[in-house]
């Protein structure tokens, strides 16, 4: 998202120094499925206030007035400024129109305003996107497309309809991919509201004089899973091949819901009113980390009482159980797709997933090829003991990535370059690049060809490029990312350099989809980590340049195994084991001896403990 304060002038700022502004991050989004096109905006799966309702102050955080009131986004211009929350510059972080500003669409009607949510309105917190069995997430996700958001709740609540669009797409939205963001601006649309719909179909009931009321039995007190899977279903499934369905859980299987263990959060009834949803804990993001743990249930909670016991004959101590996370063992693999490789080398999002094929649209996230299954990559989590998580072996959706960064003088941490800008870039070279595709196996219509950059001669003009771009600050460093490392250029030649976040992976932990307990690792005995086809051996890819440039989808498919062993590094290797005590690890027999006589390294101790 934009910053809240930006310094660029009017020539170069919506081309370079922004990213997505508040106003746009909120409703840029599109659906069609007849053509494959879905593309959800974020306001979609947020429930409102927070950042779609008020307006942030210099600092990022949310803004109060004098009274301690917390500001809304369609607050009047002009008390804005008096307020010393937006300059007279255009160009504010929540309020710039980036998308309508750049718009030269001869349809479009009405003047652009310095507030655009004086005229959308904002999206305040709705209580029925969990609380009602029946939200309509379709309609909630038409009208913030069509930037009413004001008017969002009212047709995902099924109380009535909506006329009149500010934004509406062209047929070329809806036609090609490619433009599917395009569209015409009607500042003087004005949409009103009907509710005979929500009368008539008995979600609003008429109390004396015309007043309106909710009819109380379309709530419920307890959101059932459906209400979380409209919003975590697809993220979630993205990251970490997350499905919540018979035969998929042993839990959903004994009819828990979610909230059976992500209950409210809180000690009082009115910590819990404050309604922050309990949580587990996860490798990545850092949204409400001051709530990690919180969820009402853990494993120990449940089963607590008789781990230890049922785990003694198997594994004849507490070693396993002080150093491999529960689900580790108990989410041996997973029969959902996942994303898997983000190749943003060329300024697009290329996505392959865990099967070998990439999606064309959102919806080919849930395919997966007949009788597919994978294994999730073990990891140990945060080994200097920091982060929120115990410090143990974890289960994670392996994920890799390449992309273009820049170096801000004096600094030796990359800043992303917004993908538009790289794919500008892109688009100016690609017609004198060696190899500007690769090709890839489409989820549905086979083989095809998706952008990449990934020969060294069009890595170094794409540097080349990007130095001179607008968004590289004076003496910025354009860089390239791969394989867990940034690479710079030292006249034409490719070097390695040695910044700080130039990394790779993003790894999801994993903690849904438990199976069976016949299942788990260790039910068939020590072999089934610890042997050479041994869950200790899966391996995650680091290059995706390397991997997508020189695997052989031909002879050996999309998921290439020499590609994948020459380009990645297996759990052993991830973990600092020596050769020697990778071995050991993998023979049954040595391991024993090992167990009793102390191991030969002490890297070996110190990467197991």
């Amino acid at each position: 998202m934009a910053a809240k304060n930006n310094d660029a002038d009017t020539a170069t700022i919506a081309k370079a120094g922004m990213d997505r502004t508040t106003f746009d991050w909120i409703g840029k989004g599109a659906l069609n499925p007849a053509t494959l096109l879905k593309v959800p905006p974020c306001g979609a799966c947020h429930p409102g206030s927070g950042s779609t309702e008020y307006i942030r102050g210099a600092d990022g955080t949310a803004a109060v007035d004098g009274d301690g009131n917390y500001v809304r986004l369609d607050t009047d211009y002009a008390e804005l400024v008096d307020l010393g929350l937006v300059s007279e510059s255009m160009f504010d972080g929540d309020l710039f129109p980036m998308m309508a500003a750049s718009s030269t669409n001869e349809n479009n009607t009405g003047e652009l305003p310095m507030n655009p949510f004086e005229v959308t309105g904002v999206i305040e917190g709705d209580c029925l996107l969990c609380h009602m069995p029946s939200y309509n997430f379709g309609a909630r996700f038409k009208q913030i497309s069509y930037r009413n958001y004001q008017w969002a709740a009212v047709a995902g609540a099924n109380l009535g309809s909506i006329s009149g669009k500010i934004f509406d797409y062209t047929s070329e939205a809806y036609n090609n991919s490619k433009d599917w963001a395009s569209g015409e601006w009607h500042w003087d649309a004005d949409p009103t509201v009907s509710y005979a719909s929500g009368i008539d179909n008995g979600n609003i009931v008429i109390k004396g004089e015309g007043e309106l009321w909710l009819k109380g039995d379309i709530f419920v007190s307890s959101p059932n899973s459906a209400a979380c899977l409209r919003c975590h279903s697809g993220a979630d499934s993205k990251k970490r091949g997350f499905s919540w369905a018979a035969g998929k859980d042993v839990h959903f299987d004994q009819g828990m819901d979610c909230i059976d263990c992500h209950g409210l959060a809180g000690e009082t009834d009115s910590e819990r009113m404050a309604h922050n949803i309990g949580k587990g804990y996860a490798r990545l993001g850092s949204v409400r980390n001051d709530l990690d743990g919180t969820n009402a249930f853990d494993c120990d909670d449940c089963h607590g009482e008789y781990i230890l016991d049922q785990h003694s004959d198997i594994f004849g101590g507490p070693m396993h159980l002080d150093n491999i996370a529960c689900q580790t063992c108990h989410i041996p693999y997973k029969v959902d797709n996942m994303g898997y490789l983000i190749d943003m080398s060329s300024g697009n999002q290329v996505w392959m997933l865990r099967d070998g094929t990439t999606p064309r649209w959102a919806g080919d996230f849930g395919a997966i090829k007949e009788g597919f299954v994978w294994s999730p990559f073990i990891k140990k989590y945060d080994p200097d003991g920091a982060g929120p998580m115990p410090e143990k072996y974890y289960p994670y959706g392996a994920k890799a990535s390449t992309w273009f960064g820049y170096v801000p003088a004096g600094k030796n941490t990359i800043q992303p370059y917004i993908l538009r800008n790289v794919k500008a870039v892109y688009d100016g070279l690609k017609s004198e690049m060696n190899a500007r595709t690769v090709p890839v196996e489409l989820v549905v219509d086979g083989a095809g060809e998706k952008p990449n950059v990934s020969d060294t001669e069009d890595i170094v003009a794409m540097l080349n490029g990007l130095a001179a771009h607008a968004q590289t600050p004076a003496g910025g460093v354009p860089v390239f990312v791969s394989n867990e490392a940034a690479y710079k250029l030292d006249g034409d030649t490719l070097v390695a350099a040695p910044y700080e976040n130039a990394e790779t992976d993003h790894n999801f932990s994993i903690f849904h989809n438990i199976r069976p307990a016949a299942e788990a690792l260790g039910a068939n005995g020590c072999t089934d980590c610890h042997s050479p086809e041994g869950a200790l051996v899966n391996t995650q890819i680091t290059d995706v340049s390397g991997f997508l440039s020189t695997r052989d989808i031909e002879t050996n498919g999309v998921l290439d195994e020499a590609a994948i062993e020459a380009n990645g590094e297996t759990m052993l290797e991830f973990a600092g084991f020596s050769e020697e005590d990778q071995a050991i690890m993998l023979d049954k027999e040595q391991l024993e001896v090992v167990g009793e006589t102390g191991s030969t390294s002490e890297c070996f101790i110190e990467a197991l403990m």
